[in-house]
């Protein structure tokens, strides 16, 4: 695992599903706000901790592969609610 530095946070998206449970194809618009939950924080982040679940503009985030699994790593600046 990767420990992110300064304001930057490691984030795994949540899969979009609709009210019925279904989930949404990969070809869904990814340009809306989506889910995530925050895996790992760098020191300077504040607003949030790991374990929450957030929102966030996907396409401020870069995509990080570690042992096959893809993160999400971007500024805590980019994240723009906490999901209650």
């Amino acid at each position: 695992m990767i420990t992110p530095l300064r304001d930057y946070v490691l984030l795994e998206e949540l899969k979009p599903t609709v009210s019925s449970g279904i989930v949404l194809s990969e070809n869904a618009d990814l340009k809306e706000s989506v889910r995530a939950k925050v895996i790992k924080i760098g020191q300077n982040v504040s607003q949030f901790k790991e374990g929450q679940i957030v929102l966030f503009k996907r396409h401020l985030f870069d995509e990080v592969f570690i042992d096959k699994i893809e993160y999400l790593l971007g500024r805590e600046e980019n994240v723009i609610a906490i999901y209650d």
